[in-house]
Order: structure tokens, then C-alpha cells, then sequence
């Protein structure tokens, strides 16, 4: 498989946060879904658990940034995103 954490810097955010994504495509990642037990202490997941995201989306899916997105709402933005960033991987060959 192709490095997912390579391929991901440069591309437009795919969690676009309400009210909180920079859509700044020069900060983007590949940012690590931590839900679904998938994830321990120092542990991350695979990169196909995984959405492209700028800064500010990454810190808030991480919990490093507070935001008012209630966690039910966040975590269907974050499938949203996961999803989105899947079809481009698979559009472009990644997957």
C-alpha cells in the first residue's frame, strides 16, 4: 500500500468542522480515528482508519482543541470524513 501520511499533505480537509475547519490545505494530514477501540495508550491505528484534515479539525477530533460540537455530531463529521478521504484513496489507486 502507498504511505497514506504522504499522500495526504497538500489535499483540501475532508472533516470540514462548522464553524471550525481552516480549509488550509497546507496543514493538512492524515489524521487517526481513536474511536471504536481500534487504538491503545501510544497506539495508533491503521492508516486507513483515518481521515485527510486540516490543523484545526485534527485537534478537535484529537481533543486537543475544544470546540461546541456536541460528540454525537462530532463523530458522524468524523465518518463523514473517513469516508470522503476512502473514495479519494480508492479514486486515485491508494486502496
Amino acid at each position: 500500500m502507498k504511505d497514506l501520511r504522504k499522500a495526504a499533505k497538500g489535499r483540501d480537509c475532508q472533516a470540514r468542522f462548522p464553524g471550525y475547519c481552516a480549509f488550509d490545505a497546507a496543514t493538512t494530514v492524515l489524521c487517526h480515528v481513536r474511536r471504536g477501540g481500534i487504538a491503545g495508550v501510544g497506539q495508533k491505528p491503521c492508516d486507513l482508519a483515518a481521515f485527510i484534515g486540516c490543523h484545526v479539525c485534527h485537534d478537535i477530533a484529537d481533543g486537543r482543541r475544544k470546540s461546541e460540537i456536541p460528540d454525537d455530531e462530532l463523530n458522524g463529521y468524523i465518518l463523514d470524513a473517513v469516508c470522503r478521504t476512502l473514495a479519494i484513496w480508492n479514486r486515485e489507486g491508494y486502496v
